[in-house]
């Protein structure tokens, strides 16, 4: 499990953020992150940093301190499948994807995306990383974009 550093670390890997990125998503300044990150005694971590982390990324704060349970919130729902994607995981593959592929999306490609993106998480329960998951999503999003109006439930074989 490691420690609360080693889990804010795992956290941004898994959103796909930069340092500078991750920090501003916890609202503090990105060298304070860098202090928090490094456990150098200069920062620490507060609860103000872990509710801007469970408001804007769905992260379970009690993960980050203990270890115990899951990463994201929603995870420890009773409501989901297991294996299902949190709905932060699915935004980060989504902007991982367009933000290394800018393209302007109609709403309706937008939400056939995401389902695609969260359709990545379940197809490939064996990868971790946005960048090996962008592979496959980079695929759905070709297929978006070149047929817009496709029906991407029956595509993607969801039920």
């Amino acid at each position: 499990m490691g420690t609360k550093a080693a889990r804010l670390e795992e956290i941004r890997a898994v959103l796909g953020k930069t340092k500078a990125e991750f920090a501003r998503l916890m609202g503090i300044e990105p060298r304070y992150y860098s202090h928090i990150s490094t456990e150098n005694g200069k920062g620490n971590l507060r609860i103000e940093h872990l509710e801007s982390l469970l408001a804007n990324a769905d992260v379970n704060p009690v993960w980050v301190l203990t270890g115990e349970g899951n990463m994201f919130s929603r995870e420890s729902s009773e409501n989901m499948e297991p294996g299902e994607p949190s709905p932060s995981q699915i935004q980060a593959l989504f902007e991982y994807v367009i933000g290394q592929n800018p393209v302007d999306l109609s709403h309706q490609q937008e939400i056939m995306f995401k389902l695609a993106c969260s359709q990545c998480f379940i197809d490939n329960p064996g990868l971790k990383s946005l960048r090996d998951l962008a592979i496959a999503a980079r695929v759905y999003l070709k297929l978006v974009l070149r047929y817009p109006n496709a029906d991407f439930v029956t595509i993607l074989g969801i039920k």
